[in-house]
This record gives C-alpha cells, structure tokens and sequence, in this order.
C-alpha cells in the first residue's frame, strides 16, 4: 500500500521515475526489497532511480558508523587516559569475576560500567553484543547489561540498567552473559562462515562479502553477485551448508601473523584492519572455511542444528543478500510453514495446487470482465463527452470532469482523441481523495501546450505536474476546487484557439 501510495502521488506530479531515495525508504523503513520495488514500479510505468539507492544506502551507512564512533569516543575524556585495553575472556568463559575499574554517569545515574576484563562480547564485525547481568560482590548491587560497545584504545563500555544497589570503582563483581542467545549467536556466526562458503562454491569464487549481520534471531550476509539466485541455487547452497553441519566439523581457532593467515587461505572482509597487528585470529570448520574473524563460534558445526535460507534479494547493483535461520528458529519456520499448509489444505480441499489453480481462474475471469466493463464504460463516456465538444476554429476542445483513477483518464483522453482531431482534451476528477488533470493535445495544434495547462491546473489545485506538449498529467490535493479550475482551462484555452 505504501508503495502504490508512493506511485500514485508521483503520477499525479507527472514524475515517471521513483527517487532512489525513496526507494531506499521503502527498503530501510517497510522492509521492501529493491528488486520488489522495481517490479512493481515497472508494472505502472515507472522506472527506479537506481544510483540514488546506492548513494542512499551508503549515506545510511557511513550515518551508522559515525553515529556508533560518536557514542564511543564521548566517554574518552572520561576513562583515564592511560586505561589498559580491556581483557575478552568471552571466548572461553561466560561468566567471570573482575574488577570494576570506572563508573561512567548519565543524568546523575549510573549509565556504562568498565572493567579490567569482561566475558561479554562487544558488537564488532557484525556481531551484536551480548547482554546479560552484573551482580556487585563488594556491596549489594545488581544490574541488567543491555549493550556492550569498545572505544578505539580496546576499552569495553557496559551500558547498564541498575535494578537496586549501587556500584563504585573498585569493587568485585560477577559478570554474566545471557548464554542461552550467546549460544543463538553463535550458531548465526558459524553457519555464516559456512554459508560464505557455499556462495563461493555454488556461485563461484568471485564472490565476496560485502556485509554481515549476526543476532540471536538470524542471519544476514550481504555478497557480491551478479543476478538472482534460482530456485536451484539455493538448494544448492542449502545442501551444501547443511551437509558441512552434518558432518559435525570441528570449530578451531589459530593466533597468526596476517602474512602466515593468508598464506593458509584464510580470507576476510577488511583485511586492511588486521594490517599492522601482530597476530590475526583465523577460525576454521573443519576443511569447508577458513576466515579471519574476531566473533564467537559454536565448538562443532553439528551445534547449529539446521540451516534454512528464508530469503534472498538485491540491495544494490552487484550486491545481493540473504537471509537465514539455525536450530530452534528453523524449526519454529518450518511450524508455521506447515501450519500454512495446513489452513491452505482445509481451504482449498485436498489439493490446494488446484485449488489455487481454481481460484486464480476465477480472479482472472473477473479481471477479465472488469477491464471489459471498465472499457465499456469509458467509450460510453468518450462518445457523451466527443458529443460536447467545443469548436474553435479548426480545433474542438473537449473539458469535462470524470472522476477516473490517472491509468482509466488517459484511456479515455485516448479514445476521444481517436473521435475527435485535431483536438485539446482536458480532464479532471477525483480519484482516492486526490485530484487528478490529464491532458491531451492533437500534434497538428501548437497554440497549446499540455505540460503547461497541466502545470497551472495542478498549481491552482495544490499539487504539481507538468510533461510534454502533446501529453501531460498532474494533480493536486484541493479536490473542492475541481470544477472551478476546469472552467478557468476552458476559458484559457479558448482564448489560445481563438
């Protein structure tokens, strides 16, 4: 709906292209995929500024990270400056004792807690961040952790919701991450490795990764790649993931220099941020992948269960996406698939395939007899309006108001024009609270441009619109003032003929 809404506003501004912009709105905000958008667009004529959804998509991104770098570096004058890099015990723990070393506040309440070392994941490469709770071993004090970022010197900021009690520098605590979506994460994580490389395996090794997300509900890779991925293709991939999964690889990781990590193969989306470092952490499943990456991982690829493919979509030229669920969530999938069926089944009888067969006759044959209706119904309108037409001199001019959506306006510009030429066809009416001007004019006539009686028509209405000399369509939000500006075209129009 919010699409056709979209279009409708623009046919009514006699625009043909959808901004990129817009687009990437439609995509952002509603979830509409780019290739959806397209289809849809072309469907009504329309094409999509394509460029501008990748300058779109960029902006939005580089947003994210400078808004991620601010929230950050704002603690810097806050942490002492010659504070250590956070410890990570997270790889091998999830729940650890340490030291609180710096209370950050907010308003006056305790908003980001800094420890010597910390079990908790912060979001980096893709991967959220872990939550969990904070229990005060020094006095009494809980907390809830709802976020955990690190600031460029390795410092780790625990956002923080205190639930009673209170904290102070130097005082024990234990932290613990919530390890049941921990362990969500990490089934996400891994099954993404293996995913990556069951796209370079299908597709071929051409393909790159552009982009990741990983959370305790899904996974999201973004590749490089040329074309929609068939049916057959993701099948493809599909069994090829899920067969490294069976296999129950083991999941290692390796401490290498970045010369001896590409040595072994291992392949990585920012490689020029390891350049520099001393060691590089490689984590490897079994034979089937090999990359650089700082996340948590499930021990064994048997851990992730399943992984099912739920969608896959263009987010930019060359770019594509998918989407994917492991373990619980696939069967929590596959539950409502059936149950879909099943409602599918007990509607449709015992084959639903013709069922569905059956109903789409049936909507086609009243397509059918709609458009038959609507086609006769205009010519009858087409003929009363022809009927009324003005002479002046050697041109007739035909104003008249039907309230018609644009497509039907035009059809009916169209058919009077095929009755009466040369002519200046002017119409106008309402059609879904809008007020909508389509005009037509004869190529023999000169005296009158459509795009300029449709340009002060849909100004005088509220709106814009405009187009060429012999065709232009427009609108407005004034739909009281319809009739007034019909009359006002007429007289205008005259005095051009006359």
């Amino acid at each position: 709906r919010r699409l056709n809404k979209v279009l409708d506003e623009l046919t009514s501004s006699g625009e043909a292209v959808l901004p990129g912009d817009t687009a990437f709105e439609l995509n952002d905000t509603y979830g509409f995929p780019l290739e959806m958008t397209q289809e849809i667009a072309a469907d009504r004529d329309f094409e999509v500024d394509v460029p501008g959804y990748e300058i779109a998509l960029e902006q939005q991104r580089v947003r994210s990270r400078i808004e991620v770098k601010t929230a950050v570096e704002a603690t810097a004058d806050v942490i002492p400056a010659g504070k250590a890099p956070t410890v990570f015990a997270g790889y091998e723990e999830t729940e650890d004792e340490a030291v609180l070393e710096n209370v950050l506040e907010a308003n006056g309440t305790i908003d980001r807690l800094v420890f010597e070392s910390t079990p908790f994941y912060a979001e980096a490469g893709g991967q959220v961040t872990d939550i969990g709770r904070i229990a005060n071993l020094t006095q009494e004090g809980t907390a809830l952790v709802t976020r955990v970022r690190q600031n460029a010197k390795g410092v780790y900021l625990h956002n923080v919701e205190v639930q009673d009690g209170s904290f102070a520098a130097g005082d024990r605590c234990r932290l613990i991450v919530d390890v049941e979506r921990r362990r969500r994460i990490e089934r996400n994580h891994t099954a993404t490795h293996i995913l990556h490389a069951a796209l370079r395996q299908t597709l071929g090794q051409h393909v790159k990764q552009a982009g990741s997300l990983v959370n305790d509900a899904e996974l999201r890779f973004d590749f490089s790649h040329f074309e929609k991925l068939t049916d057959e293709h993701i099948e493809r991939i599909e069994d090829f993931a899920n067969a490294a999964v069976l296999a129950d690889y083991p999941v290692t990781t390796d401490l290498l220099s970045l010369e001896q990590a590409t040595a072994t193969g291992a392949i990585g989306l920012f490689e020029d941020e390891y350049r520099g470092k001393a060691e590089v952490r490689v984590v490897s499943v079994g034979d089937v992948s090999k990359e650089l990456c700082g996340g948590t991982h499930v021990s064994r690829s048997g851990e992730i269960g399943l992984i099912k493919i739920v969608s896959e979509e263009s987010i930019a030229a060359g770019t594509r996406r998918i989407r994917a669920l492991t373990g619980d969530a696939v069967l929590t999938h596959l539950r409502q698939q059936d149950e879909f069926a099943r409602r599918m089944h007990k509607e449709l009888g015992d084959d639903p395939v013709v069922g569905i067969e059956h109903l789409k006759s049936q909507v086609e044959a009243l397509s059918s007899q709609l458009d038959e209706w609507v086609g006769q119904r205009l010519t009858t309108l087409s003929h009363e309006m022809t009927q009324k037409a003005v002479e002046v001199g050697t041109a007739k001019l035909v104003v008249s108001r039907a309230d018609l959506p644009v497509e039907q306006l035009k059809q009916l510009a169209d058919l009077i024009e095929e009755h009466t030429h040369p002519a200046v066809i002017i119409l106008a009416g309402e059609s879904s609270g809008r007020a909508l001007v389509v005009v037509k004019v004869s190529k023999e006539i000169k005296a009158v441009r459509a795009g300029d009686v449709v340009k002060s028509m849909s100004q005088a209405l509220g709106g814009g619109g405009g187009g060429a000399p012999h065709f232009a369509q427009g609108g407005g939000q004034d739909i009281a003032n319809i009739d007034s500006v019909l009359a006002s075209a007429l007289n205008e129009a005259q005095k051009a003929l006359g």
